[in-house]
């Protein structure tokens, strides 16, 4: 079963979650519009990823920020703090899933496509 909801204008759809996962476990799909901003949160028990489908974003993963696009790739170390922003003129679509870390580690990733 699908759940949306709205999370400071962004909307998020529940695309999968684990039966008795607490939550560590899932994926969703998001909707960011223009110039919304998601605010600086982590997920200390889980490692997060998300796809950028549509338009443009600002990530910012521990400090380091960088502008990510259609096709581009964030990865968050689960304890990591981030945020993001759309800072196009569009909405702009993210896929996301959380898992617990298959091992503790201390590196950041910001995968950008090459143009």
């Amino acid at each position: 079963m699908s759940r949306s909801f709205f999370i400071t204008g962004n909307q998020v759809v529940f695309i999968a979650n684990g039966e008795g996962a607490d939550l560590r476990y899932r994926a969703h799909s998001s909707v960011v519009p223009p110039f919304a901003q998601v605010p600086a949160r982590s997920n200390p028990r889980t490692e997060t990823a998300f796809v950028v489908e549509y338009g443009t974003l600002e990530f910012m993963v521990s400090g380091a920020v960088a502008q990510v696009q259609a096709g581009d790739f964030v990865r968050v170390p689960a304890g990591h703090t981030f945020a993001y922003r759309n800072v196009g003129n569009e909405a702009a679509h993210l896929l996301s899933r959380c898992v617990p870390p298959v091992h503790m580690t201390c590196s950041v990733t910001l995968s950008i496509a090459a143009a």
